[in-house]
């Protein structure tokens, strides 16, 4: 087509999409929360007696589940070859590159179509472009169909509708770019809504208090504002960040022989990381190794906004990063963890099994939560007008 170019990495179009569509956006809540009242049934289960939770599975299970709502809509958010294909893709990813990081650079390209672990990617990639290219196909089938009948085309608010906006006058991989989303949304976002719920489960106290939020702010519909209300569960899941946050906050890659004004040579190709250590640092925070909900909470009653929201980044806490390369997905990655949490919050009970300790993982820099955590559950609410 006459004007159109070919776009090689899907990745700008991706990031313009989290800039423009994802963020911030009113119509991404009603869908997510309507997810949640499911998937909570079918893997949480409504039993009112304590069972143990399947815990890795359970929890990356709903993250998977409310982004791919927005991602993709909801029929194939509930295809379970999908489900699969966007959760295992990203461990697939870094299990290709370690294999290929065995030969040397100049013959990488050419292993990669033999390796099993590259493969294993290549198959996932074209079965991911497979399900996406049915469900534009069809949509546009529906489209039609609702022409002939001088109906009104059904308005889809989703990622596949955005980009395809966004990239109407270009040629793009639309499953690599839901791949991309895949990538940078659903690992992180589980861990952070892991670590959340383990620091709630060692500090029940703070459990009330935030229902006693949850309700006050959805008392008038569940929506931005409601969410952005929530201070206390904001505070808590900010405190949970910073109790377990990588030990450096940025990394770069120097790409020109670099001075810094005190002197320091930075040569090219050189691995550079920014210390994080003032997270912990009894100069910044009051009692900072102990976990305090209420600390940024107190922060934002002082007026402090600049430092005291989840999605902030300040030189003390630059989980997101800085500048240019910030994070454009904390505010989408903000509300969702808000509304997970409001809805198992507000529909379970939650504790550790008797006796169990959660276990910290540290590798090199960086600390994971234990994936083996054994958390208990009855439901609490079944039927509940707050949240459906």
């Amino acid at each position: 087509m006459e004007g159109m170019r070919m776009v090689t990495d899907p990745k700008r179009l991706v990031i313009d999409l989290v800039r423009t569509k994802l963020s911030q956006n009113s119509a991404t809540i009603g869908p997510m929360n309507l997810e949640l009242a499911d998937i909570l049934s079918e893997t949480w289960k409504n039993s009112p007696d304590w069972h143990c939770l399947d815990w890795s599975m359970d929890t990356i299970t709903l993250v998977s589940r409310v982004a791919a709502v927005i991602f993709v809509g909801k029929d194939l958010a509930r295809n379970p070859d999908w489900q699969n294909l966007t959760i295992t893709y990203t461990l697939n990813v870094f299990g290709a590159v370690t294999a290929l990081y065995r030969w040397p650079r100049f013959m990488r390209g050419m292993i990669s179509h033999f390796l099993t672990e590259s493969r294993t990617c290549i198959a996932q990639v074209n079965k991911v472009r497979t399900l996406v290219t049915t469900i534009i196909e069809q949509r546009s089938l529906d489209d039609l169909e609702a022409a002939h009948q001088d109906d009104a085309a059904s308005r889809h608010e989703d990622c596949i509708a955005w980009l395809s906006d966004l990239g109407k006058h270009e040629k793009f991989d639309m499953g690599a770019a839901q791949l991309a989303l895949a990538i940078s949304a659903l690992h992180t976002t589980s861990e952070a809504l892991r670590t959340v719920l383990l620091d709630l489960c060692k500090n029940p106290d703070l459990i009330d208090p935030i229902r006693r939020e949850i309700k006050s702010c959805l008392n008038d519909g569940v929506n931005l504002a409601a969410l952005s209300k929530m201070e206390l569960l904001d505070s808590v899941m900010k405190e949970s960040q910073r109790f377990q946050s990588a030990s450096v906050g940025i990394e770069r890659k120097v790409m020109k022989d670099t001075t810094l004004p005190n002197g320091v040579k930075l040569p090219q190709g050189s691995n550079i990381a920014i210390d994080a250590s003032e997270m912990w640092s009894a100069e910044v925070h009051d009692n900072p190794h102990q976990f305090d909900g209420y600390r940024f909470w107190r922060m934002r009653q002082a007026g402090k906004l600049a430092a005291c929201s989840f999605v902030s980044s300040t030189r003390e806490h630059n989980t997101f990063g800085a500048g240019r390369a910030i994070c454009p997905g904390r505010f989408f990655v903000a509300n969702e963890i808000k509304l997970i949490l409001a809805h198992v919050l507000w529909k379970y009970d939650i504790r550790l099994k008797a006796g169990y300790s959660p276990k910290l993982v540290r590798s090199g820099f960086y600390a994971m939560s234990d994936l083996q955590a054994q958390v208990e559950v009855p439901r609490r609410i079944v039927n509940d007008d707050l949240l459906l």
